[in-house]
């Protein structure tokens, strides 16, 4: 069975369409997410949605949300392993990202997917936080934003920690916030340290004082 309007390939069961009904209802229902700043988001892509990763929450909550009817994202490799995870991430047509070193493959299909008009969502620190706090900008997406020149959009989850913090098995009944900024663009040739700060103060600016990276919350 392929999807009808990307001609993907999807699951008979985990249809792009009934998992964002799922998470829908799930992240509304249980955390009454909300999403503000949703005018900052361009009408098409491509473009960069980056944000922050505080818990595992933070998937649906972006599911949930994602407006565009062929949104990919980026997701360890290792969640592919996990059977109903890996059709559900498969519905949305997921890029597996190595967990070590430069995964060339995977930085290809981002920028096939670009290539494309597609929006590409991303998490900027390439793993779940241990604290909630937003960490250090991984240098090869910083590298990959100064060089594509496409609206980058930033985001800050706000709440999900909360509800799941690292370790935890089950989730609270916590409010979660998706909050979107005022998109930037990064010129060609920008050094990876400017674009990690640019990209780092764009979203440290949607987040609250208990989830600012430490060397700003002092």
């Amino acid at each position: 069975m392929e999807d009808g309007r990307t001609g993907r390939p999807t699951s008979r069961l985990f249809t792009r369409e009934r998992v964002k009904a799922a998470a829908c209802w799930y992240m509304h229902t249980w955390h009454h997410m909300r999403v503000e700043g949703s005018e900052y988001l361009p009408t098409q892509g491509p473009a960069l949605l980056l944000g922050n990763h505080a818990s595992y929450l933070d998937l649906p909550a972006l599911l949930a949300m994602d407006p565009y009817p062929d949104t990919t994202i980026l997701a360890l490799a290792s969640l592919f392993k996990v059977p109903i995870l890996r059709q559900v991430l498969q519905a949305w047509d997921a890029i597996p990202v190595e967990r070590r070193g430069r995964d060339i493959a995977a930085v290809r299909r981002l920028l096939r997917a670009l290539s494309e008009r597609r929006v590409v969502a991303v998490s900027v620190e390439g793993r779940r936080s241990r604290t909630g706090r937003l960490g250090e900008i991984h240098p090869v997406l910083a590298e990959i934003t100064a060089t594509v020149e496409v609206p980058i959009v930033p985001l800050g989850v706000i709440g999900s920690f909360r509800a799941l913090p690292y370790g935890a098995m089950f989730p609270k009944r916590h409010e979660i916030i998706v909050r979107l900024g005022h998109p930037l663009m990064i010129p060609r040739g920008t050094t990876s340290s400017e674009a990690r700060r640019q990209i780092g103060d764009a979203i440290s600016a949607l987040l609250p004082a208990e989830q600012q990276p430490l060397s700003k919350s002092r």
